[in-house]
C-alpha cells in the first residue's frame, strides 16, 4: 500500500535519479508501440538482461539515494530503520516495487521529470 508518509521519500528518490541513462537504454530496446510487445511479453532471460543493464545505468547513482533507501523500507514495510537495515535489499525492493500504488506513483513522477518523448 502506497502510504502517504513515504510520498515525500518516493518524490525525492526520484528528483535525486538522472533519468538519461535509462532512457537512452530504453531507446534502443526493441520494444515498441507498433509491435505492441511490453516488457511483460519478454521470456525470463530477456528480463533478466534488461534489469542487469539499467542496474549498471543507474547503479553509479545509488550513492544519491542510498540514504533515503533504508528509511523508505523502514516507513514502507512500519519496522524501524534497524530491523529495515537487517533485511535483504533485493526482496524489499522488490515487495515495494511490485505495489501497484508505487508503480504508478513512481511512473507519474519519472514520465513528468524526463519530459515530453518524442
Amino acid at each position: 500500500m502506497l502510504k502517504v508518509k513515504i510520498i515525500p521519500l518516493l518524490a525525492r528518490i526520484v528528483s535525486n535519479i538522472d533519468l538519461k541513462p535509462i532512457i537512452e537504454h530504453f531507446k534502443v530496446l526493441d520494444i515498441t508501440k507498433d509491435t505492441k510487445k511490453s516488457l511483460t511479453d519478454l521470456d525470463d532471460e530477456q528480463k533478466a538482461v534488461i534489469a542487469f543493464e539499467l542496474t549498471a545505468a543507474i547503479s553509479p547513482q545509488f550513492e544519491k539515494i542510498s540514504k533515503d533507501l533504508p528509511i523508505l523500507i523502514a516507513e514502507y514495510k512500519g519496522i524501524s530503520l534497524e530491523e529495515a537495515g537487517e533485511l535483504d535489499f533485493i526482496g524489499s525492493m522488490k515487495e515495494i516495487f511490485s505495489d501497484m500504488g508505487v508503480i504508478s506513483f513512481f511512473r507519474h513522477l519519472l514520465r513528468k521529470k524526463a519530459g515530453p518523448q518524442p
